[in-house]
């Protein structure tokens, strides 16, 4: 089990309240901005298959999902089943890098996808799309005293995606039109003691850090409450709206 495997744990799944608020947010500007949902889409880094689901909910579509957590794929395939979507979504495990599909797709997307990491990796999701691309990324800040405390020194070979702002010079460059909404994206989880030291251990895992249990444990107590361990993110997301 890969450590997105892991990470699939405490992923939030469709009807989470704070996922789908901003998946509606970024789905309303594309609906104000004129994008059509047809034809064949293809989604960089589904992970749950939150922006997928809502889009097959309300659209004749059909949806490739990339992912290369395996696990990841099973809950959108599950929820995909439970919401009567599954015949509009097909799942492929794999890793972007070596992704070689054999046609272009009407709409490309890609939300929080680690994956577009590079300048490259950019330009290969751009050229996915014959047509309209959708990247959704952090913008601005994203800040979490939680994680600050746990991964004291980042690992420099663990990049996440490249921000909205580095997209837009991107574009620029390709003098490729966008528009583009910056939005307040906040969230707090609150978890058992257990639940908070196993996702602790994950997103160290995820960065390819060393697992200090007594790091950890002294990271969590710091966040421990009457309810629970309260981890608060506070974060502002940019959705960017490209034509080829």
């Amino acid at each position: 089990m890969n450590a997105w495997d892991e990470m699939s744990k405490h992923y939030p799944h469709y009807g989470d309240s704070d996922m789908m608020r901003d998946v509606e947010t970024a789905l309303s500007f594309c609906y104000e901005s004129g994008v059509k949902f047809t034809g064949e889409i293809i989604d960089i880094g589904a992970g749950t298959g939150i922006i997928d689901l809502e889009i097959a909910l309300k659209n004749e579509v059909s949806i490739t999902a990339l992912d290369m957590s395996n696990e990841m794929l099973e809950i959108l395939k599950n929820d995909a089943k439970r919401l009567g979507v599954d015949k509009k979504i097909t799942t492929i495990r794999g890793n972007f890098d070596e992704f070689e599909p054999k046609k272009g797709f009407d709409i490309a997307i890609a939300s929080l996808c680690p994956a577009i990491n590079s300048v490259k990796n950019a330009y290969k999701f751009i050229n996915l799309t014959n047509n309209i691309g959708i990247y959704i990324a952090w913008g601005a800040y994203k800040e979490c005293e939680f994680l600050d405390l746990l991964i004291e020194k980042p690992n420099p070979n663990i990049k996440g995606c490249i921000k909205t702002a580095n997209m837009h010079e991107i574009l620029n460059d390709l003098n490729i039109k966008f528009k583009s909404k910056l939005f307040k994206a906040d969230w707090e989880n609150i978890m058992s003691e257990e639940k908070a030291m196993q996702y602790a251990k994950t997103m160290l895992m995820r960065c390819e850090l060393d697992i200090d249990e007594n790091h950890i444990k002294s990271v969590v107590a710091k966040f421990r409450q009457a309810d629970g361990v309260h981890i608060l993110t506070k974060a502002q997301k940019g959705v960017t709206i490209f034509s080829v």
